[in-house]
């Protein structure tokens, strides 16, 4: 089985990363891995998700998220449809999604990229969605389409993820 996180810790109190010169704020608890969209044979930079495994679709992002941080034009990827979540539409586009290895016991220090699969494409909130999650959300349907193992530790406050294809 090939380690894709690595005993990669989360907090039980407020903490930050910073993302294209910007401060963001993660809250407790709240599991950060980092991911690039791959787009054709192009990566975007990367950029911080909230592992959301009560979240069951593949991967959701705020457009100005995708613009400002991945710098992609939501119009310039293929659009494979919408979705309805809380009620409202919001369009689905296509691309790969990048999970970045982590250095082990570390958060943000990051070493190599595992492409995942993202079933059914992923969501995008338009721009001034009051409903639309804080960060990029990753979803349970990318981990168990991909086959990854997810093992929370509360003990020690860890997260590992794994998979045997890779």
């Amino acid at each position: 089985m090939s380690s894709i996180v690595r005993d990669c810790p989360f907090f039980d109190r407020p903490t930050y990363v910073e993302v294209a010169g910007e401060h963001i704020d993660i809250l407790p608890f709240q599991i950060v891995v980092w991911v690039s969209l791959q787009v054709g044979d192009k990566m975007t930079p990367r950029f911080p998700a909230i592992l959301d495994t009560g979240n069951s679709f593949s991967f959701s992002v705020r457009e100005e998220q995708l613009n400002r941080w991945a710098q992609i034009d939501v119009n310039s990827l293929p659009r494979a449809g919408t979705i309805e979540i809380n009620k409202r539409k919001h369009a689905v586009l296509e691309a790969g999604l990048a999970l970045y290895r982590n250095k082990r016991g570390q958060r943000d220090e990051v070493s190599g990229t595992t492409l995942l699969d993202l079933p059914r494409g992923f969501a995008v909130y338009a721009v001034g969605d009051a409903l639309a999650p804080r960060l990029p959300l990753l979803g349970l349907r990318t981990l168990v389409h991909n086959r990854l193992t997810t093992k929370i530790d509360g003990r020690r406050l860890l997260i590992s993820i794994s998979s045997p294809l890779f």
